[in-house]
Formats: C-alpha cells, structure tokens, sequence
C-alpha cells in the first residue's frame, strides 16, 4: 500500500484563514493539558473515534487500528510542550499518518481480501449474504489501494469522519479539489468493481 503524501507546513497555516470555533476550542483542551496531563483525555475521548478509523482505513486490521490509536495519543501526549498552536486535529493526524506509515514499513498487517471476511451475523443476514457483502468490501480495499496517493487519502479521511473543510485544510487544497478527488477516487474504484462483477452497492 502507498504511502500518501500529505502537504502542510506551520507556514501554510499561519497564512490560512481563522480556525474554526473547534480548532478554538481545541486550543483551550491543550493548554489545560500542558497544566496538568489527566485534562488530556477530553482531547482523547474528542478524536479518538476518528483516529481509530483512520488508521483501520489504513491497516485494514483491528488490533493493528487500535494498536496504532493508542500509539497516536500517546506521541502526541509526548510531544503536547512542542504544539505551536496551530490546528490541534490537523497536527494529530499528521502523527497518526506517520505512526500507520511506520508500521507499514516495518511489515504491517497485509490487506488481502481475507482481511475483510469479518461476517456479522448479528443483523440477521444469511451467510451468503454476508459473504458476498464482505467480498465487495474486499474488492473495495482491494481497488482503494491501487489509486493515486492523494484520491485514497480524501477517501479514507472521508471514511474516518473527517467532513471537507477538514480534509482541504489538512491537505493544503481548496474544497472544491478535495471533492473533485473524491469524485475521481470513487469513480476509478465503481469502475473497478464494475469490472469483476461485484458492483451491487458502493456509496457516494
């Protein structure tokens, strides 16, 4: 799986707009925490959702995910003195993206379709049903990873939760090119999908 390139430096923020009343609210959590560590966990219970689906977006592997969420947290609790202030969620995304990359590197979970045989049988599907619903999941991952660095990472930051002002600042772009990412990412893989004969349902 590629690595994304993600394209923001201090200097490309401080030239940004004002931060959101979240990023403002953000700034308030990080200071408390740098007085005292325990108010860090308001800043964890915040994102750590997020972070989780990112990573797993990444690592296609439960306990790597969460592996790699509890190695996020604990970095940035690490490195909270050396926060400039700038977009508090940007700054750790940026960790969690170098955490998953480096256990990339060192041999990380590989995706292969069997990754994403994890049938749930709880909802009252048949297990025909569940298989060919994780089959297309598989398929999905499978195409995912073979597109450009950036249109996978505005998909899996959009399947992380991450809305599209986020993904514009946090990638250096405007809003109307994540969407255009977007739009080519999902195309590419429906196309994909389409080809194998596996296209039922593949959400805009």
């Amino acid at each position: 799986m590629g690595l994304a390139v993600i394209q923001m430096s201090e200097q490309s923020q401080t030239k940004a707009e004002m931060p959101p009343p979240d990023a403002i609210a953000d700034l308030a959590l990080v200071a408390a925490a740098r007085r005292d560590p325990r108010a860090f966990g308001a800043l964890y219970d915040r994102y750590v959702t997020r972070i989780y689906r990112y990573s797993y977006a990444r690592l296609r592997n439960a306990p790597a995910a969460e592996d790699a969420t509890s190695q996020t947290f604990l970095k940035a609790l690490q490195a909270l003195p050396q926060f400039r202030d700038g977009v508090f969620i940007a700054w750790l995304y940026r960790i969690a993206h170098n955490v998953c990359a480096d256990m990339v590197r060192r041999g990380g979970p590989a995706t292969t379709a069997l990754d994403a045989m994890d049938f749930d049988l709880e909802t009252g599907d048949s297990t025909q049903d569940a298989a060919i619903r994780s089959t297309e999941r598989a398929a999905f991952y499978q195409a995912l990873d073979e597109l450009p660095d950036e249109q996978r990472t505005v998909l899996e930051m959009t399947a992380s939760g991450f809305n599209g002002n986020e993904i514009a600042r946090l990638m250096g772009k405007t809003h109307a090119s994540v969407k255009m990412l977007r739009w080519r990412g999902m195309e590419a893989i429906k196309a994909r999908i389409a080809r194998q004969g596996l296209l039922s349902e593949v959400g805009e």
